[in-house]
């Protein structure tokens, strides 16, 4: 059995800054930071954005903790210690755990907006 497994995460565009100081601890070596803001979604598909969605692999042990505010600032404190960064906001775990949206599909109801291609 794996120790990893995808999910999908989708956050509201107000709580986007809380969730890339989280995936920054989590996410120390690809970019973490930035995790959020690439794949943005409405309720039509067109602007203004209302959510942004990251697909990710995470560790399973962490799955679980992502809804809860207690075990998910335990897993990042931890996380951050182990990475060498600064410990997460607990705000930012609030807004997270009361916000995020976690599953293995798109959430329904919410449409990718896809930039148009320039005309050539």
């Amino acid at each position: 059995m794996s120790n990893w497994t995808r999910a999908i995460l989708t956050i509201p565009t107000e709580h986007v800054d809380a969730a890339n100081r989280l995936a920054h601890v989590f996410d120390p070596d690809t970019g973490g930071a930035s995790t959020f803001g690439a794949c943005a979604l409405s309720p039509t598909g067109e602007a203004p954005a209302t959510h942004y969605m990251a697909n990710t692999l995470i560790r399973q042990d962490y799955l679980s903790a992502l809804d809860d505010p207690e075990q998910a600032l335990a897993a990042l404190t931890a996380l951050a210690e182990e990475y060498d960064r600064e410990p997460p906001a607990e705000a930012d775990v609030q807004a997270w755990c009361d916000n995020a949206i976690i599953g293995t599909e798109q959430p329904e109801g919410l449409v990718r907006i896809v930039p148009e291609e320039p005309a050539e």
